[in-house]
């Protein structure tokens, strides 16, 4: 009887750690493939702090930086009055695209561990709806560069 008993608990142990779901162990989710994805696990004793985790592990992952730097020199020199003029411009513009105006990440799984008392969250960026926010973005960087050099 004793053995029927242990071998109950023992059972009902397992079960209760079969619930805990895959991700938080693999740090995957179907459907949010590496390919299309950027994804992230995030932990925390808190539901805010797992979240805050996730965040920052794919903004670990995201680093965009556009920087462009020109000199311009325009000489004048006249032959009759013997005189020249010289303008010197040099222009430096430098962006960094921050995590905080990234849009489209999202959490899309949220678990709490009570055995452990940890939050786990994961969460999910798009890769292509991310690249195309980001090409306009860059697009309207560079407008930028071609206008202020186009008046220098």
């Amino acid at each position: 009887m004793k053995f029927v008993t242990f071998f109950i608990l023992l059972l009902s142990t397992f079960s209760i750690q079969a619930k805990d779901p895959a991700w938080i162990f693999t740090g995957a989710i179907d459907g949010y493939r590496s390919s299309q994805f950027l994804t992230a696990l995030g932990d925390g004793s808190t539901l805010e702090d797992a979240r805050k985790s996730a965040y920052s592990r794919l903004a670990e992952q995201i680093r965009v930086n556009i920087s462009s730097e020109s000199d311009i020199v325009k000489e004048y020199r006249s032959s009759q009055d013997s005189s020249s003029q010289q303008e010197n411009v040099n222009i430096r513009i430098s962006t960094a695209v921050k995590l905080d105006n990234l849009e489209g990440i999202k959490i899309v799984e949220q678990y709490y561990q009570p055995d452990t008392k940890t939050h786990y969250a994961f969460a999910a960026l798009d890769k292509v709806k991310t690249a195309t926010n980001l090409l306009f973005e860059i697009e309207g960087e560079l407008e930028q560069i071609r206008t202020q050099h186009a008046q220098a």
